[in-house]
Order: structure tokens, then C-alpha cells, then sequence
């Protein structure tokens, strides 16, 4: 159970002027799970 299903390095992702993700490296393996949140929860 050690494959990677989704990996992600130097992600950026800007929606005009604000920076909502910076730099993100990130990776998940099979069986794993995963949230992200934002400020609305």
C-alpha cells in the first residue's frame, strides 16, 4: 500500500491579486485520506 495516487510539488494557484495556495508539496498513497480547508471550513 505504498502507491502514490497524487503528488503535487511547488503548487501556486492565485485568484487575481490573493495567493490561496503557496508552494504546496504534497503527496497521498493509496488508502489515505485527505482535506483540505479552507477559511469557510
Amino acid at each position: 500500500m505504498n502507491e502514490i495516487v497524487l503528488e503535487s510539488r511547488g503548487l501556486t494557484k492565485h485568484y487575481g491579486d490573493l495567493v490561496a495556495v503557496d508552494r504546496l508539496d504534497m503527496t497521498v498513497r493509496r488508502g489515505e485520506v485527505f482535506g483540505l480547508l479552507g477559511p469557510n471550513g
